[in-house]
């Protein structure tokens, strides 16, 4: 079976919980920009969690069905039509073959995702399936989906009760500052110019892309000094010679020569991943402690809400 990609929107990709290891060897992890839509969209289709999805910014593919199948659709919010009738996202959707599903615009953040009961099939590279578009290879790990392009697809269509999440699944703290560590950042950077970063409010770059969040504000401008290259991770925050910080997202490179102001709270990068281009945000500087904290609290609550969601399935309980 395979599903044709009519229109495929501005980006769209598969994309896992990404390469865990692969930095080891010099590649750049990929994975969901949003981990947990990612997560609810395979639950919802009572997938493994880690199956890959269509991951779409701005934007969502439009999609031609062969075969029956049960699919979702997660996201902030959106429009979505099912055969041109409006429908709803967040739950489960049975597809018959011919159906046409259209994604449409995000109306609000940035990304979502698409999951089919069974499995999106697609090239392996390292244990993952995610796509990195910047690293040039031919194979779907090397680029975005396009116009008509047929996806082959493994299809269970295994029944699955229907479940409505309300919003509140998907909110996101806009406007709360960015949470960042300085642990890791360069020497050199003074402790006057991390008050000046988190006292300014920027807006998010159009420049800005998978592999990193451009930011532009008043610039920190700094005197210029040679540095070594070094090892990075997603949510390093560097600070090129134009003063305009780049934050480093999943499909960032490895290595780096630019100061590093510190490192985004992983509880935090998908919530900066939501941030529209044109709008603002700000950044807060937290001990480890405090992030390690709100990670486990994150992960608890995240435990809790798929244990939930699996219970409602189940008819185990109600909402």
């Amino acid at each position: 079976m395979s599903v044709t990609i009519l229109s495929p929107g501005p980006l769209t990709t598969i994309q896992d919980q990404g390469r865990l290891l692969a930095r080891t060897f010099g590649w750049s992890q990929s994975g969901a920009m949003v981990p947990w839509y990612a997560l609810l969209a395979n639950q919802l289709v009572q997938n493994p969690l880690s199956t890959p999805v269509l991951e779409f910014a701005y934007k969502g593919p439009t999609l031609a069905f062969e075969e029956d199948a049960i699919v979702s659709v997660v996201w902030q919010e959106g429009s979505l039509r099912h055969n041109k009738q409006p429908c709803v996202s967040l739950q489960s959707i049975q597809i018959q073959a011919g159906d046409v599903l259209d994604v449409g615009v995000v109306t609000k953040g940035v990304y979502g995702y698409v999951a089919i009961q069974g499995l999106w099939l697609s090239d392996v590279l390292y244990g993952s399936s995610s796509s990195h578009t910047a690293c040039g290879l031919a194979s779907s790990i090397g680029r975005p989906f396009s116009k008509d392009e047929k996806v082959p697809v493994r299809s269970t269509n295994t029944h699955v009760r229907k479940v409505q999440l309300s919003s509140h699944w998907v909110t996101s703290q806009y406007g709360a500052p960015i949470r960042y560590v300085t642990e890791g950042s360069t020497e050199k950077l003074t402790s006057s110019l991390q008050k000046v970063f988190q006292s300014t409010m920027y807006k998010i770059s159009a420049s800005t892309n998978r592999m990193g969040t451009r930011l532009e504000g008043d610039p920190l401008w700094r005197k210029a000094h040679a540095l070594r290259t070094q090892g990075v991770i997603e949510g390093s925050i560097q600070l090129p010679p134009n003063g305009q910080p780049i934050i480093l997202g999943q499909d960032a490179q490895v290595t780096g020569g630019y100061p590093l102001l510190g490192v985004v709270a992983s509880v935090d990068r998908p919530r900066l991943a939501q941030i529209r281009i044109g709008q603002s945000c700000s950044f807060e500087r937290i001990s480890v402690t405090s992030v390690q904290e709100a990670y486990r609290e994150q992960h608890q609550r995240k435990q809790m809400a798929i244990q939930r969601l699996v219970g409602l399935q189940k008819g185990e309980i109600s909402l």
